[in-house]
């Protein structure tokens, strides 16, 4: 028999799955990411409304910080306060290179996620991935050799879900029809997509995909001294 499904954030991403975080210009994508990391660590629920299983054993969250410097993420995890702290391992990747499509960029990678004890991982964000790796964005048939690359890499280092932060363009969107900048498999590769946008001073998410639960763009409380997020 079909075993239910199994979630690793109650309704809105299920255990295994690819999830893009695509957050438009400015509305804070990467502060929703460090949230989700602190409430995967703490066991706590995510946006105060979601449940996430607390990681067993050894089991850690790998963050892979491609676009800030160490101390403005500083400046992001310090505030948000995180209980079990040792179990996030961050790689501050800005002005480094690791091109995933490479044989020995591939190893290194799995290597990195086995040693480390990963189980989950974020990305922030697709723009540098793919800048690393030297493809263009807008390229359907280079992105997609990326995309099929990342799910080698989770499959070989045993990994569970990868959260894969990305822009959409700067250009105005229709409310609701969000979408990645650039190529168009990125979207089409997602289980579920969360769509992070900005009205003046509120924020709104959004989710839909594959055995989750859609959910209309919904309000985000933001508390500026710790920097937490609620739904």
């Amino acid at each position: 028999p079909r075993q239910p499904v199994q979630f690793a954030v109650d309704g809105i991403a299920a255990v295994g799955q690819n999830v893009t975080i695509t957050g438009q210009y400015k509305s804070g994508k990467t502060l929703l990411g460090i949230n989700l990391i602190r409430c995967l660590v703490d066991g706590d629920p995510f946006l105060g409304e979601f449940k996430v299983p607390r990681m067993v054993g050894e089991d850690a969250v790998g963050f892979w910080s491609l676009e800030m410097s160490k101390q403005d993420l500083d400046g992001y995890i310090d505030p948000i306060g995180l209980d079990a702290g040792d179990r996030l391992v961050v790689l501050s990747g800005r002005g480094y290179g690791v091109n995933l499509l490479t044989d020995v960029g591939k190893a290194w990678a799995i290597n990195w996620l086995r040693n480390n004890g990963v189980c989950t991982w974020v990305i922030d964000s697709h723009a540098r991935v793919c800048r690393m790796a030297g493809v263009d964005e807008n390229d359907n048939g280079q992105v997609l050799g990326l995309l099929h690359r990342l799910d080698e890499i989770k499959e070989q280092a045993g990994l569970g879900e990868l959260y894969y932060l990305a822009h959409t363009g700067r250009g105005e969107q229709t409310e609701g029809r969000e979408r990645a900048r650039g190529a168009t498999v990125l979207d089409d590769w997602a289980d579920s997509r969360w769509v992070l946008t900005r009205d003046g001073n509120l924020r709104f998410l959004a989710v839909e995909g594959r055995t989750v639960q859609d959910m209309e763009a919904t309000s985000l409380i933001w508390d500026k001294e710790t920097g937490r997020l609620a739904l």
